[in-house]
This record gives C-alpha cells, sequence and structure tokens, in this order.
C-alpha cells in the first residue's frame, strides 16, 4: 500500500518550490511530499501544508472527484488524503481532540450504559472463548444515540476500520441513514485503541456487543455492519464465541478484508498488533480461516470496491472481502462496479467511499429487511445505480466519510509500532 521514507522536517524542502497553504499545488508535488511521511507529527506537517480547497457543490460532485484523485494517488492513501485535501474533499482533525472535526459527542470508548440485559451477555456459554475483557469496558464501547428505541426497530451495529471508532467510520453515512429512517436503530461500537491492538481482543468487544445490544432490546435480533478490520473482528467473534450467533440477524461487509492486505507501516515500524495480524501470510487470518473459517457463520452481505485503494478486490473469489457458504446459511458478494457498470453507482469508490454507495445501502436495507442475505434480484437496479452517492446523503457526508481514512492514518502514525503479531490466543492454538 505505502511504505513512507524519511522524517517530517523533508517535507517542507519537498515543497520548497510552492508557498505553504498552497492549494494550486501539483499532483506531484503532493505525492512526493506522502513519501516522507513516517509520524503523526510529519503527518500533521504535511496536511497543515497544503489548504483546504472549496467544498463541493453536490453529493455527485463529490464522489465524482474523490474518484478522480483516487485515479492520480499512485496507490498512497496518504497522497490521496493530500489530494483531497487540495481539491476541497477533506476535513481536519480538531487539534484539541485529535478526532474528525464534527464527530459530535460523545466519540469516546468511554460511555455508560445502566440497562442490564436479559438475559446477561458476559457469561460464558458452552463453546464459548473465554472473556478476557472486563464487563464494564467491553460495555462502555457502546454509544447508543439519545433517540435509540430499544427494541422498537431492528437494531444495528456499526464495527470500524483499523484506526477508527466505529461513530467516526460510520456516522456520516450508513448511521446517518438509518438513523433518519425507521428500518433500523444505530449503535455504534468504539473500541479502545482504534483497534490497533490484538484482534483478538477486539472481537470480544464484537461478541459482547451482540449479546448485550439483543438483551437490551427486547430479544431482537442485530445486524452488523463492518467496515475494513470489523469484517475479520467480527467474524473472529462469531467462530470463537457462537452463543452469539443467536442474536445476529445479519451479517453486512463493506471493503471486508478476509484475505489481509499488505499495510507497508511494518517498513517503517508503524504496524499495530492488527496490522501485522491482517498480513495476507499472518498466523491469525490463517487461524480465522481454517475449520470452515472461510464461510459465513450467519446471512452474510458483503460489499467491495474492486478501485479499493487498500484492500485488494479485483473480483471473484480470490477478492479479500469474498466470503464463501459452506453451511448454506446464505451469502452475496456483491462487486460494486460490476453491477452499476457505466452508471453513477459504478464510479471508483476507495476503501472507505464504498461506505457512502447507493447500492451498499439498499443492499443493507434488503437485507435487514428479508430473511437472508441481500439479494440483488429484489433492487430496483436502475434507479439504485443512479446514485453516485447514498440517495440523501450530502457533498459534506460524502467528505467526511473519506475523512475515515485521514484519521486512520492519523492514529495509526500516532500509536508505537508491534514487531509482529500476537500469539494465537489458546483457545484457538
Amino acid at each position: 500500500m505505502l511504505i513512507p521514507t524519511l522524517s517530517y522536517l523533508a517535507i517542507t524542502a519537498s515543497l520548497s518550490s510552492a508557498k505553504l497553504l498552497d492549494s494550486s499545488l501539483s499532483d506531484a508535488q503532493i505525492i512526493s511530499a506522502a513519501a516522507l511521511v513516517n509520524s503523526s507529527a510529519s503527518f500533521t506537517s504535511f496536511l497543515n501544508t497544503i489548504a483546504l480547497g472549496s467544498k463541493p457543490s453536490s453529493a455527485f460532485t463529490a464522489v465524482n472527484g474523490i474518484a478522480s484523485d483516487l485515479n492520480r494517488s499512485a496507490t498512497n492513501p496518504i497522497a490521496l488524503v493530500g489530494l483531497l485535501r487540495r481539491d476541497g474533499l477533506a476535513v481536519d482533525l480538531d487539534p484539541s481532540t485529535e478526532q474528525l472535526s464534527g464527530c459530535g459527542y460523545p466519540c469516546s470508548d468511554n460511555n455508560v450504559n445502566k440497562r442490564e440485559p436479559v438475559p446477561r451477555a458476559y457469561t460464558h456459554a458452552e463453546g464459548d472463548a473465554p472473556w478476557s475483557v472486563p464487563e464494564a469496558q467491553l460495555r462502555a464501547a457502546l454509544y447508543f444515540p439519545p433517540a435509540y428505541s430499544y427494541g422498537q426497530k431492528t437494531p444495528i451495529v456499526f464495527i470500524p476500520g483499523t484506526g477508527n471508532y466505529g461513530k467516526q467510520s460510520f456516522f456520516r453515512n450508513m448511521g446517518k441513514k438509518f438513523g433518519d429512517g425507521d428500518i433500523a436503530d444505530p449503535v455504534y461500537l468504539n473500541i479502545p485503541r482504534y483497534l490497533l491492538r490484538d484482534a483478538q481482543i477486539s472481537a470480544e468487544y464484537v461478541a459482547y456487543a451482540a449479546k448485550y445490544i439483543s438483551g437490551v432490546s427486547k430479544g431482537q435480533k442485530v445486524a452488523v455492519m463492518t467496515w475494513s478490520q470489523g469484517s475479520v473482528d467480527t467474524h473472529w467473534a462469531l467462530k470463537y464465541w457462537p452463543s452469539a450467533r443467536s442474536k445476529v440477524a445479519d451479517v453486512i461487509n463493506i471493503s471486508g478484508d478476509y484475505k489481509g492486505f499488505d499495510s507497508g507501516f511494518e517498513a517503517i515500524g508503524k504496524a499495530s498488533e492488527s496490522l501485522w495480524q491482517q498480513l495476507p501470510s499472518s498466523k491469525f487470518l490463517a487461524t480465522l480461516r481454517a475449520d470452515g473459517g472461510d464461510s459465513a457463520y450467519l446471512p452474510t452481505t458483503s460489499i467491495m470496491s474492486t478501485t479499493d485503494n487498500v484492500v485488494p478486490q479485483l473480483g471473484g473469489p480470490a477478492a479479500s472481502g469474498y466470503i464463501r457458504d459452506a453451511r448454506n446459511v446464505g451469502v452475496t458478494n456483491v462487486f460494486i462496479q460490476e453491477t452499476c457498470a457505466l452508471q453513477p453507482g459504478g464510479v471508483p469508490y476507495t476503501h472507505e467511499g464504498a461506505m457512502s454507495s447507493n447500492l451498499a445501502f439498499d443492499l443493507a436495507v434488503d437485507a435487514i429487511t428479508h430473511e437472508g442475505p441481500g439479494r440483488l434480484d429484489r433492487l430496483n437496479l436502475a434507479k439504485t445505480c443512479s446514485f453516485a452517492a447514498t440517495e440523501g446523503l450530502t457533498a459534506l457526508d460524502v467528505v467526511y466519510t473519506a475523512g475515515a481514512t485521514t484519521q486512520a492514518l492519523y492514529n495509526i502514525l500516532a500509536a508505537s509500532g508491534a514487531t509482529g503479531e500476537p500469539l494465537i490466543k489458546p483457545y484457538a492454538a
């Protein structure tokens, strides 16, 4: 993906031919400067060197502008963030919180949830892996918006990607759409340390979330929507906490990475535990996929962009987000550009941009409102594919969605790197 080099002190020199805070910097200047980023400080310096351009006038303009920058970014996500900033397609991080401006309160992993689930969620059912995280911490990671109905609608919990809280990934795309409607009730899982630590630990938060949310929502089964690493954390949870499966109706993955990806951060000592675990050759992924783990445990809808700039999704079973169906639970694997070819909804979406795809939203709605996974043959594809962004999202929503990667890169670069992946837990070894 990227292998940054050198220090942030070289960034100003690399842009010496252009004034600071310039929105007219060339692609080549930005791409060159991006190659020097190797820390959160150098990333901040890189962003502060580029003036934020004028905001797009519509969601359509925003999506197509991002697609254009994607094609010119030399497959470097840091360079893409710089291009987006120059072109007005980015949002700032709040310097006081180091979080996306506008994430809203609380964007925290320390939430207060006093309701007790029925039945209890923190139990050890036969066949389940043991808990290692105290229940108070597992529960505090769940954020229920004030309008949550506790069982009047289908609960949907949002599981983030590496470097994000659930709210940072989803609050301006799927979370907004479901929150404004009558189909599902959003809950955000804000896992401590932004999914950068051992994914086996993060999976405990997912397993507990499914059980707790159902238990405080009149026993309703939960829809689980994931982005990126959230897919493998959820799959690990369902594999090793089988009691959680009975609490989940659907799994909906966006830009999943069951087969991993090569981040490049290991080359500069900034690969967290979970990034090591997402390497295609990792023991974690081999363990996850062993013994039928390459197939779904529950009805699953997996939505992928063939132009994903982080995870390889080039189409067919080799795609990282593709999941099999050996258990016949019902699986739909969808590639956005194949389904909406030559239509507005088939533009080149980035890794995070797929969260604002209208096809992704319509498939999620179809999955939640029917037995089994979402199905293309139930959609009005002519209408679905006529929108470049999810119908009802604004230009700013699209831009905030792109900001999920800005947040992720900052958090990855700010964290201490690991020397390799954690050992497989005894229950899975």
